[in-house]
């Protein structure tokens, strides 16, 4: 499991802990990043690391159907990881180029 931090009891949850393992070990340190086509984001390190990350539209209010569906393409496709955006969108993080297409 990843390095626990000091709970904050206001406030956004710590996302430390959720982080894809290469975008926890390359935390500031993204040479650069680049879009390969749309909805694909290329993330490369300084020490040559690289992780894509994978966006999915969905609706703005997500039933527990939709979300159980979503997580299950993030075990099957996505490394396990994934992340919701502020709007409800879903992005899968990983780092196996063939799984980007």
């Amino acid at each position: 499991m990843a390095d626990m931090r000091e709970p904050i009891e206001s406030g956004c949850p710590d996302p430390w802990q959720y982080m894809h393992p290469v975008m926890r070990k390359n935390f500031g340190q993204w040479k650069y990043h680049e879009h390969p086509r749309p909805g694909v984001l290329l993330h490369v390190a300084y020490n040559g690391d690289r992780v894509w990350t994978v966006k999915a539209g969905t609706q703005r209010i997500l039933d527990v159907f939709t979300l159980r569906k979503l997580c299950d393409i993030g075990d099957t496709f996505a490394e396990v990881h994934v992340h919701f955006t502020l709007r409800s969108n879903i992005e899968y993080l990983v780092t196996d180029e063939s799984k980007v297409t």
